[in-house]
């Protein structure tokens, strides 16, 4: 039992297996209901071959200070071909277990609509039967294309579009130069055409804040349902380009938590915090996963696309290591020995791997956000009501 004094003067006790609950008791209440059933945090192994992703271009006409996969660097780089792709979807396919569940494929890089063959591409995916979500800037003239159309009303597809804030100011911090009218006019022409749409912001302090503008922008402005965000990480880009940010996973969930971002909260269901909340609020769930299948563009299978390196190889497009994929996803997710003894291991979000690998490249040790994720848990439960108010409100549930 892990017993800590709130600001409130209440007790928060976190048992482990169990729950939490806050009273003012220091030594809790060995009759608490959470007792009554254990936490479940459950692992389907072949949900990784039902949902993945392919870094499908290396080649990127963006040039952001933070991109993590330098994609700008990459242009000499060969692609995958369509066969690799579709070769390779056939290989899992063949391995899966068949049952009858929703199936997603991922398609990034680089930009993926710089492909000449994205119209094939994405009609062998659909035809697999899978839903699409595609990363993209938003930035290039082909969404607005006659040969796009069938794809932008397609249920079945989602646009995650980048975009950091509602001027260009904002978004051209970091972002490349003169993209962001390109992408508010693609945004909009996806929006009345009725396309599963995102956007995704990088937090810091320069649009920090900015959050409700952005957000009423966002949804008021430009019709968009759904947004995500992040915390500025530490990787080899933002350390070149000497990029700092106070802004943390923490001070995230403790601003966006507040009552002033009410009416925003059902915009929420892709993000860390709708995650976290879901995780402390709900005792059976689905494990988060940081790890995926992830197809580069060197025909090798990875478990994140921030882990691109020989001892995190599990396998190549025609031949999966399953049991080695077990082991480390053992190793690194599910049974971390740096989580043993931390109180929020059935709640937190994780860190990034890129991160912690740059630190430790066994990811044995703490990730380097450890601690503002603990805070973020805490602040999470210490909402009490209002927590659970805002995850029914995230997920639609009355």
């Amino acid at each position: 039992m892990y017993s800590i004094k709130l600001d409130t003067g209440k007790i928060l006790h976190i048992a482990e297996n169990y729950g939490w609950y806050i009273d003012g008791n220091l030594a809790g209440d060995e009759d608490n209901s959470i007792y009554s059933s254990k936490l479940v945090r459950e692992l389907d192994w072949y949900s990784y071959l039902r949902n993945y992703n392919i870094y499908v271009s290396a080649n990127c006409n963006g040039k952001c200070l933070y991109c993590y996969q330098d994609a700008q660097e990459k242009r000499t780089i060969e692609n995958l071909s369509f066969d690799d792709i579709k070769n390779y979807i056939n290989y899992i396919e063949s391995i899966n277990d068949a049952r009858t569940l929703p199936k997603s494929i991922e398609l990034f890089g680089g930009e993926p609509l710089l492909r000449k063959d994205i119209h094939k591409i994405l009609d062998y995916i659909l035809d697999r039967g899978y839903s699409v979500k595609i990363a993209t800037n938003g930035t290039l003239p082909i969404i607005q294309s006659k040969a796009m159309l069938k794809y932008i009303k397609n249920s079945n597809i989602h646009f995650r579009i980048s975009l950091d804030g509602h001027t260009q100011e904002l978004h051209e911090k970091y972002r490349t130069k003169n993209t962001f009218y390109k992408i508010i006019d693609n945004i909009k022409y996806l929006v009345g055409n009725g396309a599963e749409i995102s956007l995704k912001t990088i937090v810091t302090n320069h649009n920090f804040k900015y959050l409700k503008d952005i957000l009423h922008y966002f949804k008021y402005d430009l019709g968009v349902k759904l947004w995500n965000y992040n915390a500025l990480y530490v990787l080899d880009s933002t350390i070149k380009n000497n990029i700092e940010s106070t802004i943390t996973h923490y001070t995230l969930v403790e601003e966006l938590t507040k009552d002033e971002y009410k009416e925003y909260w059902d915009m929420f269901i892709q993000t860390p915090l709708a995650q976290m909340l879901k995780s402390i609020y709900v005792k059976k769930i689905k494990k988060y996963r940081r790890t995926y299948l992830f197809l580069n563009y060197d025909k090798n299978l990875y478990l994140n696309d921030q882990l691109i390196f020989p001892e995190y190889s599990i396998g190549n497009s025609s031949c999966l290591d399953f049991e080695k994929m077990k082991m480390l996803v053992s190793e690194i997710e599910m049974n971390r020995k740096s989580c043993e003894n931390c109180f929020a291991k059935d709640y937190c979000f994780l860190g990034n791997y890129g991160e912690l690998y740059n630190i430790d490249k066994s990811l044995s040790t703490e990730f380097p956000t450890c601690d503002q994720l603990r805070k973020a848990v805490i602040h999470i439960m210490s909402l009490e009501e209002k927590g659970l108010h805002i995850l029914k409100t995230i997920y639609k549930i009355s």
